[in-house]
Parts: structure tokens; C-alpha cells; sequence
């Protein structure tokens, strides 16, 4: 480029998309990354020479705990290039939220970076996993804590069953398993979602009946009973016999035909005796002889 003595001479240095000047060579001397130049009053040649770079950028990868990006750190790459990233939780935890140079792109897994312009940011947030368990019970009773139970990986979850006055667990299902009747349930280590399910039942009580042989008892043997309710029973001797007692739960009631249980809250027993019938022979003698046996002779029916 000529120039007339004591001019100026400007140069622009215009890089093509993606690079920059990288130095600027004026007489062998670097002036740095100038994109504009200029001689002034020129007295003697000079060389000036622009060199140019490709454009790099920088993307800073990170992840909270409980869990990694790949790779990590800074990662220096050029213009136009891409890179790919990998989100991997630890056991027990899942990605909560990928951020995208500050933008939440979601619970991706990869993430990739194409035809790179521009430095980004890039950090993976990780959360715990968390199951479910559904508390439910029948009627007369109630389950604590009930409904959507939701528990961290790996923790335990007490559940505590509690019946109405006069009444007690029936039965208890977990995932539908029967379990008895347990009165409390602890899930230990939660790795999945479960279902507890309770059912009450009314207390029931036992009244033991027999009866002594020649006579009966009605109704008889174990007679199971709601609680709360009334049971009568009915006592009959045999042909030629009679009630001689009926003892209920170790006390004598006497000769009694019949006996009603009222209000149930506890077992009992009932238990009848029969005597056979007695008669009385009354003999007497007149002077001057005997009778054997003499007086009021008892003797039992039929003898």
C-alpha cells in the first residue's frame, strides 16, 4: 500500500464469523488484537500483518449433591463445535431440574450443546425419591397418620391403628397381604409405594353353657356374643327329675328355669344340676308290733 510522505494509513482487520484477531504484527512488533490500525505521518515503510483465531468458549458444568454431571467443570471448546453432557443421581434420588445457563430445561438426563456461539452454563440439581403409602381403614377405628402418606427413600413410616370404645383390630392388609391384627405397623427402608388397609370388628365375649345329665340347657355349649348384648338361657329338667341349681360364673342362682345375660362386657359361664325326684313313705306302727323302716322314709322316683 503506497503513501505519500508525512500521510496516514488506516487498516481495518475484519475477522470471518466465528474467529477474532488473534495479534496484530505492525513491523514485527505484536500491538495486540486490534481490528483497527493507523499510520500516521509516515516517513519510511512499515509491514503490518493480522493474524486471526478461531473463537473459543467456555461452558461451566456442575451438579448439587446426591448425585453428577459429566463432565464436570469448565470445558473450553471452539466455535461451531458442540458437547454433550450426562446427569446421573446417586441411588435414591432423582434429577430434580437441569439449568441451562439459569433456564430450567426439566428433568432431562443428557443434554447437548450444538453449534456453540456463545459461553453457556450448564448445573444439574438433584432431589430425593419419594413414595407413597395410602392409609386407609373401615368403620369404628381409624388409622394414623391416613390418606397419601409420603416418605423419603430409605426412611421408616409407623402407622397406628386405634379402634372405637368396644371395639379392636380385625384384620390388617398390607399391599393387600393379611398381616393380623396388629395394632400398630412400621414400614422400614421405603423403596417403593404400599397400601395399609385396617378393619375393625365389635368385641365379642364367650358364654360357656353346660348342663349336668337328666336336663338341658338352651342354648348350649360356647355361644359367642356382641358386646353390649343380652342372652337368655332356659333350663329343663328331665322326666322325673328337677332343676337342683344353676351356678353362673361360680355362684349358685338357685332353682331358677331361666337366666338373662344383660349388657355383655365379659365371658361367663352358666351350668346346670338336676336332682331326681324324691317322695316321702311316712310309716307307723299300733301298739304291740313294729314296722321296719318306720318314720318318713325318703325314696327317689321309680325305686
Amino acid at each position: 500500500v503506497g503513501v505519500s510522505s508525512g500521510g496516514n494509513q488506516t487498516f481495518t482487520m475484519t475477522p470471518v464469523t466465528g474467529y477474532h484477531v488473534d495479534s496484530l504484527i505492525v513491523d514485527g512488533a505484536n500491538q495486540g488484537q486490534l481490528t483497527t490500525y493507523t499510520f500516521t505521518n509516515v516517513t519510511v515503510s512499515h509491514s503490518i500483518s493480522a493474524v486471526f483465531a478461531i473463537n473459543q468458549y467456555t461452558i461451566t458444568a456442575s451438579a448439587g449433591p446426591n448425585g453428577s454431571i459429566a463432565p464436570n467443570g469448565t470445558t473450553v471448546l471452539i466455535y461451531g463445535s458442540g458437547q454433550a453432557y450426562a446427569m446421573t443421581p446417586t441411588a435414591g434420588y432423582h434429577i430434580d431440574s437441569l439449568l441451562v445457563d439459569g433456564v430450567n430445561q426439566g428433568q432431562l438426563a443428557t443434554f447437548s450443546f450444538v453449534n456453540l456461539t456463545a459461553n453457556h452454563t450448564i448445573r444439574a440439581v438433584f432431589a430425593i425419591n419419594q413414595f407413597t403409602i395410602l392409609a386407609s381403614s373401615g368403620l369404628n377405628g381409624s388409622i394414623s397418620p391416613a390418606g397419601a402418606v409420603t416418605v423419603n427413600f430409605g426412611l421408616n413410616q409407623t402407622f397406628v391403628m386405634l379402634s372405637a370404645l368396644n371395639y379392636h383390630v380385625d384384620s390388617l392388609f398390607i399391599d393387600g397381604v393379611f398381616q393380623g391384627q396388629p395394632i400398630s405397623y412400621t414400614f422400614t427402608n421405603v423403596t417403593i409405594g404400599h397400601t395399609i388397609r385396617v378393619v375393625f370388628a365389635i368385641n365379642q365375649f364367650t358364654i360357656t353353657a353346660t348342663a349336668a345329665p337328666n336336663g338341658s340347657i338352651s342354648p348350649s355349649g360356647a355361644v359367642v356374643l356382641n358386646f353390649g348384648l343380652n342372652q337368655s338361657f332356659a333350663i329343663a329338667p328331665g322326666a322325673n327329675y328337677h332343676i337342683d341349681s344353676v351356678v353362673v360364673d361360680g355362684g349358685n342362682q338357685g332353682q331358677i328355669t331361666a337366666f338373662t345375660f344383660t349388657n355383655v362386657t365379659a365371658n361367663h359361664t352358666i351350668s346346670a344340676l338336676f336332682g331326681i325326684n324324691q317322695f316321702t313313705i311316712t310309716s307307723s306302727a299300733g301298739i304291740n308290733g313294729t314296722i321296719s323302716p318306720a318314720g318318713a322314709i325318703i325314696a327317689n322316683f321309680g325305686s
